[in-house]
């Protein structure tokens, strides 16, 4: 009788462990489930604010370049120092006026000073620099970089920082897709210019947005 009962509980024991190991299953497939969903819905998302960036229409005005400079670099320094980051800006450009859509061009920069800032371990480096044709403004972060794929691929549709184009988790586990990216590609063509993908000589990466002086809107492939 004794043993009988020393059986019976042990099946018991079995059982209950088979249903609370079932239930746990069940509950990272629903979870598991309900990511993806959420996923498919940001990729879906995505695909509509790029095709937006692609359908948007250029509007070119005669725009204060040293002014506008001015009140970017007021709200990245405030961007800055609530994050904890040191900012440095170091402008070399000489031409007081430009032609270009000042909303659009605002988009780029904030697009990849928030990337910066997400990043970088405490500076970041704002250079704007000039040619006849161009102006250029380089972001650098003190983080860790782009891996040599990474240069080559960031700024493709939905590339994240983990994997290539078709997965959906980028390194924060949030569904990063990268179209930060992608839209500042866009847009830096459609602004005559393209956008550039390298490492700093020290550590760190550094993203630069050049554009057209005069308000040109040929696209261009990113460098």
């Amino acid at each position: 009788l004794k043993s009988r009962l020393i059986l019976q509980v042990h099946d018991e024991l079995v059982i209950e462990t088979y249903r609370e190991e079932e239930e746990a299953v069940r509950g990272i497939l629903m979870e598991n489930m309900t990511a993806a969903a959420t996923r498919l819905e940001r990729y879906v998302d995505c695909v509509r604010d790029v095709q937006k960036m692609e359908d948007i229409e250029i509007r070119t005005e005669q725009m204060d370049l040293k002014k506008w400079i001015a009140d970017m670099a007021s709200a990245f320094s405030m961007l800055a120092e609530q994050n904890k980051r040191q900012l440095e800006i170091r402008d070399f450009s000489k031409t007081p006026f430009i032609r270009t859509d000042q909303d659009m061009l605002s988009k780029v920069l904030e697009n990849i000073f928030s990337n910066a800032l997400r990043f970088s371990e405490k500076q970041i480096v704002l250079i704007i620099e000039e040619t006849d044709d161009c102006v250029s403004f380089s972001i650098q972060d003190d983080g860790a970089g782009f891996a040599q794929e990474e240069l080559s691929c960031a700024a493709l549709l939905f590339y994240t920082q983990s994997a290539p184009l078709h997965t959906c988790s980028g390194r924060t586990g949030g569904g990063n897709f990268g179209i930060g990216l992608s839209i500042c590609k866009i847009l830096c063509g459609k602004l005559g210019g393209a956008l550039h993908l390298e490492n700093g000589s020290g550590r760190g990466a550094v993203v630069t947005a050049k554009i057209s002086k005069c308000g040109d809107s040929g696209e261009r492939a990113a460098d």
